[in-house]
C-alpha cells in the first residue's frame, strides 16, 4: 500500500443531513429529536462513516434509547472514532452481529446476491430491512 487516504469531515450541514437520512429516513431533524441530533453528531466528529453508523443504530428508537446511547458515548472519555463505532455495533442484537462480522471477515468482496444466498444458508433468512 502506497497511498492512504484521510477522509475529510463533513461539514455541519452535510453531516446533518447525512445522520438525518440514516436515523430517520429523511433528510430533515424530526422535532423531538433536534439536540440529541446535535450531541450524536459531536461524537462522530464529521467523519461519514460514523455519521452513518450512529445515525443507522439510532433508527426507529424512540427518545430515551436515544439518550442511553448518547450517554453511552459521553462517557467513553477517549472519543475515538473506533470506540464510536464499536458503541454501535454493541447496540445490535446477536443475529445482527454475526452478520455484520460475516460479511466484514469473510464476504466484503462479493457480490450482494452471493452474500445473500450464503446468510441464508447459514440459517440467517434475511428480509428487506438489510441493507448491504
Amino acid at each position: 500500500m502506497d497511498d492512504i487516504y484521510q477522509v475529510q469531515p463533513l461539514s455541519p450541514e452535510n453531516a446533518m443531513q447525512l445522520f438525518c437520512r440514516n436515523a430517520f429516513k429523511v433528510s430533515y431533524i424530526l422535532s423531538d429529536y433536534e439536540q440529541l441530533a446535535h450531541d450524536a453528531l459531536s461524537h462522530a466528529q464529521g467523519h461519514p462513516l460514523a455519521i452513518e453508523v450512529i445515525g443507522s443504530s439510532l433508527l426507529g428508537r424512540n427518545v430515551s434509547k436515544w439518550r442511553s446511547a448518547l450517554d453511552r458515548l459521553r462517557h467513553n472519555k477517549s472519543r475515538n472514532i473506533m470506540d464510536v463505532l464499536r458503541i454501535s455495533f454493541d447496540q445490535l442484537e446477536e443475529e445482527e452481529k454475526e452478520i455484520f462480522l460475516d460479511i466484514a471477515c469473510f464476504l466484503h468482496y462479493y457480490s450482494e446476491k452471493y452474500i445473500k444466498e450464503i446468510l441464508n444458508f447459514r440459517g440467517f433468512h434475511l428480509n428487506m430491512a438489510y441493507k448491504f
